[in-house]
């Protein structure tokens, strides 16, 4: 089956730097958000997400546990489960990445939704790609946003 352009597949660490607004990442990943909110961009991720994204730095425990429910609440974002496809295809990319578990579902479970990459700032992961490439794109939100219609980009920049 073909990749689906509709659909990006986030790393923790990236969902973690947009409920931060980190402004190291955020520049590049606020118009893949507000892509996904206008229906254009949908956003998968790991139900393991779920297990990692669990607090904020600086937030008060009550309310970073609000901000990150709402993000996995958006309709945008699909929520995949680990199945049994999912698992071994993350058992082979841990046999020949040496990926951790975490790590490994991430990968798998954006080769089995098809989605057309993985977006990640994870050093670990960004040196799988030359390994993968045929069969996933591993981009940086940087790399991602430098692939978008110059119409999007430029919408952003002029509501910066």
């Amino acid at each position: 089956m073909a990749k689906r352009s509709d659909l990006l597949c986030f790393d923790a660490c990236i969902i973690i730097d947009c409920l931060l607004k980190d402004p190291a990442q955020y520049q590049t990943l606020e118009p893949i958000i507000l892509q996904a909110e206008a229906g254009n961009i949908r956003i998968v991720a790991s139900v393991i997400c779920r297990a990692e994204v669990i607090k904020l730095p600086h937030l008060a425990t009550k309310d970073a546990e609000a901000i990150i429910e709402e993000f996995f609440r958006q309709n945008y974002v699909i929520m995949y489960a680990v199945n049994e496809t999912t698992a071994l295809e993350a058992g082979r990319l841990r046999r020949l990445l040496g990926l951790q578990t975490a790590d490994a579902i991430h990968l798998a479970t954006a080769i089995e939704s098809k989605a057309e990459a993985f977006i990640t700032s994870d050093e670990v992961l960004l040196k799988c790609r030359n390994d993968i490439r045929k069969r996933l794109k591993i981009l940086t939100p940087k790399e991602f946003f430098d692939t978008l219609p110059t119409s999007v980009k430029q919408a952003h920049l002029d509501l910066t």
